[in-house]
């Protein structure tokens, strides 16, 4: 005689023992091995061991999910224990955590980018609201203030998408290696020589920051201080 079954399948967020929590974390590891692309509620699932009708108890929808992997990603890398400090330090310490962020986790940071046109959510946009708070703060409004809002925030991103991209080559100085050789090639382009002199003296300068010598952080933080440099200049006391 079979032996008689006590207990339903789990199928229930709590029954299952399945929180939020979890959820996000495992959809953020989805992404980041197989892309935006892999994520659903099944796959999801999958990877937590219950059924897909586990997930409805905390999130509506795909969307929705992702809404949640976005808010707790913001929260937990960037937004975190903000320190009051004066306005230009605030801004540095937002970039610098976004570049962390970015590197970090491009994937990520990325697909982040790619929804916040057709679907903003707070967690971007408190990130938006500090920074530009920031910015009145140090004195920097209307125009001005649209104009270096989008220079930092393309910087930052920009940037931490190139670094992550250099830890995959191999490193800065992987990448240079390949950069020199590949100028010191020639090449012909309608029957005329490709000239990379410029290129290749900033490359071979005994100092600046496309040397071995200098990471990708202290490349980005040299030119993050260019830009807040602009906010001394208008005579906004330096930090």
């Amino acid at each position: 005689m079979a032996p008689t079954r006590t207990t339903a399948p789990r199928s229930r967020g709590v029954a299952a023992g399945v929180d939020r929590d979890q959820i996000v974390a495992v959809t953020i590891a989805i992404v980041e091995r197989a892309g935006v692309s892999a994520i659903s509620m099944r796959s999801v699932a999958g990877e937590l061991g219950v059924s897909p009708q586990a997930l409805y108890n905390h999130v509506a929808d795909k969307e929705d999910l992702f809404d949640a992997v976005t808010d707790t990603f913001f929260r937990q890398q960037v937004m975190h224990d903000l320190p009051s400090e004066p306005p230009v330090d605030r801004i540095r310490r937002l970039c610098l955590r976004l570049w962390d962020a970015g590197r970090r986790h491009p994937a990520i940071v990325s697909a982040i980018i790619d929804r916040l046109p057709v679907r903003p959510c707070p967690g971007p946009l408190q990130f938006s609201e500090a920074l530009l708070e920031a910015l009145n703060d140090a004195g920097v409004a209307g125009e001005p203030a649209r104009t270096l809002y989008v220079a930092l925030s393309t910087l930052t991103v920009g940037n931490a998408m190139l670094a992550a991209a250099s830890d995959r080559g191999g490193g800065r100085e992987s990448v240079a290696r390949r950069l020199k050789s590949a100028i010191a090639m020639s090449d012909i382009v309608d029957g005329s020589p490709i000239s990379f002199a410029r290129l290749a003296g900033l490359i071979e300068t005994d100092e600046g920051p496309l040397q071995p010598g200098t990471t990708t952080r202290e490349l980005f933080i040299t030119q993050l201080e260019l830009l807040l440099c602009h906010l001394t200049r208008q005579g906004v006391t330096p930090s």
